[in-house]
């Protein structure tokens, strides 16, 4: 008879976590269809906030997939409580912690991009953590402390391409046009499909007054981007050389 329960008991558990599975898969494919009021709704039915400091809890990747939501939906608020919850569940991982500072900077909340990520560096290393401490510095015009974190992310991550295209900024902003040449031709090597980057490589050979090579780049990022405004006018002015 003890048998018996013993195996009701594990079949209603593992029948209950393949549900979990099931609606969780729910929820992400609602979120991939921009359907992130009906994805909210799915992750409701199935995350119990008892288990957020339980090992192993699926209440991480629910709770992440909910501040995605909610970021899409312009609630600031909630999806910084759930990532700040994703930081309690799995308190040795660098990863909320890159989460919540990459959300803080598109919302313009420097001082609270700065803070978690140094906080996150008391965990571990990490490209992307000094990446957002070069963000944050490159915004406040404290070029030689971006260009410092951005090479220290570089260092880290060698395939880093935003890493590498904002130190190609900060290298511009100081006026080191080749070096800038040097970082954004790693960064569009690392993506080729990438206009911003390549629009950044063409205006870095413009300062070098490589006028043909910045005309090709600009070009090229046109083919990606036709509708750019920035690169549509920088194409002009080029091709009046």
């Amino acid at each position: 008879m003890k048998n018996i329960i013993k195996f009701l008991v594990i079949f209603l558990m593992l029948n209950s976590s393949i549900a979990a599975f099931a609606t969780y898969d729910e929820a992400l494919q609602l979120f991939k269809q921009n359907k992130y009021k009906q994805s909210l709704k799915k992750v409701a039915e199935i995350l119990i906030i008892s288990d957020d400091l339980k090992p192993e809890s699926p209440n991480y990747k629910l709770r992440y997939l909910a501040s995605q939501n909610h970021m899409k939906l312009g609630n600031s608020k909630s999806a910084i409580i759930h990532l700040q919850k994703c930081m309690g569940i799995e308190m040795n991982s660098v990863n909320p912690y890159i989460d919540i500072a990459l959300y803080q900077i598109e919302l313009k909340k420097y001082n609270e991009a700065k803070k978690n990520a140094i906080d996150g560096l008391k965990i571990g290393e990490d490209s992307m953590l000094y990446y957002i401490l070069g963000k944050v510095a490159l915004v406040r015009r404290e070029y030689n402390k971006a260009k410092e974190f951005f090479e220290k992310a570089n260092s880290l991550d060698s395939e880093n391409y935003v890493s590498y295209n904002d130190l190609g900024i900060t290298l511009m902003k100081i006026k080191k046009y080749n070096e800038a040449n040097t970082a954004f031709s790693i960064a569009s090597m690392l993506a080729p499909n990438s206009s911003q980057i390549l629009n950044n490589l063409g205006k870095s050979y413009e300062k070098l007054k490589k006028y043909s090579k910045a005309k090709e780049f600009y070009k090229k990022a046109k083919k990606i981007n036709k509708n750019s405004k920035i690169i549509n006018r920088n194409l002009e002015k080029i091709s009046k050389r």
